[in-house]
Formats: structure tokens, sequence, C-alpha cells
């Protein structure tokens, strides 16, 4: 064998590891990007979930805020009522509206705990876009 045989066989060589070194490197960037966009998805996913749950659930908040003032005001307005001299139409118009609050009030509550159960807040997706 001669020199230029020897230097013509190891640059095949090197050539060779070169390319396959250039391959796997490809190959290991589109697998990598591939992993990042779906873990991108996943994250987007239940970030979504999240932000609609808490929303949902600061409306039922809200909600259940107003039910509650408006039994509230009822019985303060009954009881301010029921302490002044009222004719009897009257006492029965007072404990008519607030018998209508109070079933409005349990209809409400019962409405918002269902949806509440519909729209759990996600758990925290510690480990649940791995894989």
């Amino acid at each position: 064998m001669t020199t230029p045989e020897k230097l013509r066989r190891r640059q095949l060589k090197i050539g060779l590891v070169l390319i396959l070194l250039a391959i796997f490197t490809v190959a290991q960037g589109i697998y990598f990007n591939v992993r990042q966009a779906d873990q991108q998805k996943c994250l987007r996913e239940n970030f979504v979930a999240l932000s609609h749950a808490l929303h949902v659930r600061a409306t039922l908040s809200t909600r259940e805020s107003l039910a509650n003032r408006s039994v509230l005001t009822a019985f303060s307005r009954a009881a301010a009522h029921a302490s002044s001299t009222q004719t009897p139409q009257e006492q029965a118009k007072d404990r008519k509206e607030l018998i209508d609050v109070l079933v409005n009030y349990q209809t409400e509550v019962s409405r918002i705990q269902e949806i509440r159960k519909n729209n759990p807040v996600p758990p925290y997706p510690a480990g649940t876009c791995e894989g």
C-alpha cells in the first residue's frame, strides 16, 4: 500500500463517520423538535382547561354572592317590617317575598353546585405532559 491509498482510506473512514454523525444529529433534532411540540401542545391544553375552569368558578362565586345578598336583604327587610306596625296583608306580602327569595336561593345554589361538579379544577399538571 502506498501512502496516497492509506490517506484515501483514512479520508473515506472519516467521511463515513462524519456522515453518520450528521445523520444522527439531524435525527436527534427532529426527535426533540417533535417532543417539544407535543409537550407545548399538552401544556397549552392544560392551561386552557385550567383557565376555563377558573373562569367558570369565578362566575359561579359571583352568582353565589348575589344569591346570598338577596337572602340577607329579604331577611333584613322582613325583620325591619316585623318590628313596625304592619297590616296583615303587608306581613303576608313580606313573608311571600321572603319565601320566594329562599326558594330561588335554593334553586340557584343547586344549579351552582351542579355546574361546579361539571367544571372541576384540573389537577396540577406535574408529570402529565411527560412521556
